[in-house]
C-alpha cells in the first residue's frame, strides 16, 4: 500500500520544477552593452586641406564638423553602419591668403564596420562618394564637384552616462579626391576633425 501511494506523490512532486521554469518571466536585456541598433551623432571643428588639381593652388580653412552614423550590430564587437560626414567651411584661405566670404564644404556618404575593441574605446573606417559645394558671401552657391571617392577614419572614446546611452570624444581623418563638374574643378583631400560624441546602442 505505501508504494502505490507514494508514486503519485512523486510524480507530483517532479512536475512542479518544470511548471515553476514555464512560468518564469524571460530575463531582461542587458544593459551597457552593443546589440542592435547603432546611432551616432557628432559635432565639433574640422580642418580643411585640399590640393585644386587644375591650378594647383592649396585651400585650407577651419570650420564646422559633424557626422550622422547609423548601422546595426552583427556581433556585440561588430558593427555595419552608413555614415554621413560633413566640413563646413566659411572662410577659406587659398596658397596663404584669405579668400574672404569664399566658403567650401565638403561631404562624404558611405558605408563602414564599427568596431569595439573594448566596451568604451573603437574604430570605424567607411568609404563612399565624396563631393563639395562652393559659396560666396553675397551670391551663394557658386556650385558643387562631382562626386569622387572618400575615406574616413575615426578614433573615439565614450562614458556611459545611461543603460543604452554614452557620451564621448572621437577624431577623424578624411581622404579622397572629388570630381571635377561644370562649375568646380577637382580636388584631393586630407581633412581632420575633432568632436564631442552622442551614442546610442
Amino acid at each position: 500500500m505505501k508504494r502505490v501511494v507514494l508514486l503519485p506523490l512523486l510524480v507530483v512532486g517532479a512536475a512542479r520544477p518544470a511548471a515553476a521554469d514555464e512560468a518564469a518571466p524571460p530575463p531582461p536585456p542587458a544593459a551597457r552593452t552593443h546589440d542592435g541598433f547603432l546611432l551616432q551623432l557628432t559635432t565639433g571643428m574640422g580642418i580643411l586641406s585640399e590640393h585644386i588639381d587644375a591650378s594647383g593652388s592649396d585651400a585650407s580653412g577651419v570650420g564646422g564638423h559633424g557626422t550622422l552614423v547609423l548601422g546595426g550590430h552583427v556581433t556585440p564587437r561588430l558593427a555595419l553602419v552608413v555614415e554621413s560626414t560633413a566640413l563646413v567651411n566659411s572662410d577659406v584661405q587659398v596658397d596663404g591668403a584669405s579668400a574672404t566670404g569664399l566658403g567650401i564644404d565638403t561631404y562624404l556618404l558611405g558605408l563602414g564596420v564599427h568596431r569595439w575593441w573594448s566596451p568604451q574605446f573603437y574604430t570605424r573606417t567607411s568609404v563612399g562618394a565624396l563631393w563639395q559645394s562652393v559659396s560666396a558671401d553675397g551670391v551663394g552657391e557658386l556650385g558643387s564637384s562631382g562626386a569622387g571617392f572618400g575615406v574616413s577614419f575615426t578614433v573615439g572614446h565614450n562614458w556611459w552616462v545611461s543603460d543604452s546611452w554614452a557620451l564621448g570624444i572621437a577624431g577623424n581623418l578624411l581622404f579622397g579626391s572629388t570630381a571635377t563638374s561644370d562649375t568646380v574643378y577637382a580636388s584631393s583631400h586630407v581633412d581632420a576633425g575633432i568632436d564631442f560624441v552622442g551614442t546610442y546602442d
